[in-house]
């Protein structure tokens, strides 16, 4: 405590001190004083004059001599009193020493929070990333009267950086060691120029890094460079104090922006729902030999999987069902595509065959599916009322299974390759099976068959041709034979989250 220190403490404490000089001058000491060195700093009464006789003890703040209170005339027994009352203004100095700290510290505070509302109050207007990194940016500088400072959003491999006032170091550097302190789990940084990480530009002796992590693999960091080597305490807190409040709206934004991406897409995934459920047929035709259910079981909101009926003018069904590979709106959108082929095909080219649809809708769709790396699986069959038989050509599908009233369940292999796998020519061949009067078509894509209990286990072939017997013997419609083998999959996967497309297609000839 130098000398304007302690005359400004003693003055603080004045009221006290004079107590404690009064009840000497009653004891008939001529006066107290307090000397620091050869400087006196404070005496009672004010005008007395100081003999040269007197007795003193050392007044101490914080472990070190600060003073020396000094009793003139002092009567001779008095020398465990003295230092008992040097010992009290000690303590006096030390009280408010500590009060002066609290109030210094209350001011800094203040400060702080005054700037961090000015902060919220510039930066919460703005929706854009990169301005708002900018405004805090500039506030930093403005609120901390440091030279230069740079604020950064950390994105996954992104990292936008602005600076205040102009750049003094290379943005892919700044990255680097952004990138490092999250690594590394660090919050706070400070660099010199003698630091391995950094190399500082010239004129900079000092830097200082704060980052506040924010959601998954994102943060935002505010620095601070300036000439001189440390940081005093109110600079790191009113930085740290911005890098959090920063951190705060930027998170806010970040959920924002995630909200209003996820409804978007929530929107567009309805409207592709409903786009699909109307292509696909809301009723199946009404023949009076024919009995026809069909379902469609989306994973997602949107599916891969499709079936389709037509009634050309000369009577009979055309009928396809189809599984695009992969699940969701790429697979939706392929599956638009190609349904609307095998459809254009069925209604308008001539000599209409289900050979003829499918080398056709190759023709047209293969360079599309080799282009995007993907296939589709498809059925078109044909019935033909005169003849009682179902023609049908099968790219690559299953399970396609083939259910006589007298006989178990048949599945019918594929006459052909999947649409989009790569082969010489159109190697597709047409196959015919009997079709009369209490026997059963039941088409399916592999998310039935391919069904998974909670222990892994598959549903299967095998499990599935027993079923497909059961129920037909069983039920006489294609509702109830549908809903019986729909039934049997769900009690069989109870447990396991449908992980693939299911669509069902059942054509029964009745009497």
């Amino acid at each position: 405590m130098d000398l304007e220190q302690l005359k400004t403490a003693l003055a603080l404490c004045q009221e006290q001190v004079a107590a404690l000089a009064d009840a000497w001058l009653a004891a008939s000491a001529s006066a107290v004083s307090v000397w620091q060195h050869h400087d006196l700093v404070w005496q009672h009464p004010l005008h007395a004059e100081l003999s040269t006789i007197y007795l003193s003890a050392p007044i101490q703040y914080h472990g070190t001599i600060s003073g020396e209170l000094r009793l003139h005339d002092a009567p001779e027994v008095s020398t465990v009193r003295l230092t008992a009352d040097a010992m009290t203004i000690s303590r006096l100095l030390h009280q408010e020493g500590e009060l002066e700290a609290m109030t210094a510290e209350l001011v800094e505070t203040q400060d702080q929070l005054l700037a961090l509302y000015e902060l919220t109050r510039s930066t919460r207007r703005h929706l854009d990333m990169y301005q708002l990194i900018q405004t805090v940016a500039r506030q930093t500088c403005e609120l901390t009267h440091i030279r230069s400072s740079f604020a950064a959003l950390i994105e996954g491999n992104t990292v936008q950086i602005a600076w205040e006032p102009e750049p003094l170091l290379p943005d892919a550097d700044l990255s680097n060691l952004l990138r490092h302190m999250q690594q590394a789990g660090l919050t706070t940084l400070r660099l010199s120029p003698s630091s391995p990480l950094l190399s500082l530009p010239v004129g900079v002796q000092g830097m200082l890094v704060e980052l506040t992590p924010i959601l998954d693999h994102a943060g935002v960091a505010i620095g601070a460079l300036k000439r001189e080597p440390t940081f005093n305490s109110p600079e790191i807190k009113l930085i740290r104090g911005i890098t959090e409040q920063a951190g705060t709206h930027v998170e806010t934004m970040l959920l924002y922006q995630q909200t209003i991406a996820q409804t978007r897409l929530k929107t567009e995934m309805e409207l592709a729902r409903q786009a699909q459920r109307l292509l696909l047929p809301q009723h199946p035709p009404q023949l009076a030999e024919l009995d026809i259910h069909a379902e469609n079981r989306p994973v997602f909101q949107v599916s891969g999987d499709f079936y389709d009926f037509y009634t050309p003018d000369s009577g009979g069904l055309l009928f396809t069902i189809g599984d695009v590979a992969g699940k969701g709106f790429a697979a939706a959108m392929l599956m638009t595509m190609i349904r609307t082929s095998l459809r254009s095909k069925a209604m308008f080219a001539p000599d209409v065959t289900p050979l003829t649809i499918i080398q056709r809708t190759v023709r047209d769709m293969l360079g599309d599916f080799r282009k995007l790396s993907t296939f589709a699986t498809v059925v078109v069959g044909q019935f033909d009322r005169h003849s009682q038989q179902i023609r049908y050509v099968n790219a690559g599908h299953a399970p396609v299974i083939y259910c006589p009233q007298h006989a178990a369940a048949l599945l019918l292999d594929a006459t052909g390759p999947a649409i989009g796998v790569p082969v010489l020519g159109l190697p597709y061949q047409t196959e015919v099976i009997p079709f009369e009067v209490g026997d059963t078509l039941i088409l399916a894509t592999d998310g039935m068959s391919e069904a998974r209990a909670p222990n892994g286990d598959i549903f299967g072939f095998e499990r599935l041709l027993a079923l497909c017997t059961q129920v037909c013997r069983q039920f006489h419609t294609a509702p109830e034979i549908a809903a019986a083998l729909l039934h049997a999959i769900e009690q069989f996967t109870v447990g396991h989250v449908q992980d693939d497309d299911q669509t069902l297609l059942v054509i029964c000839h009745r009497a």
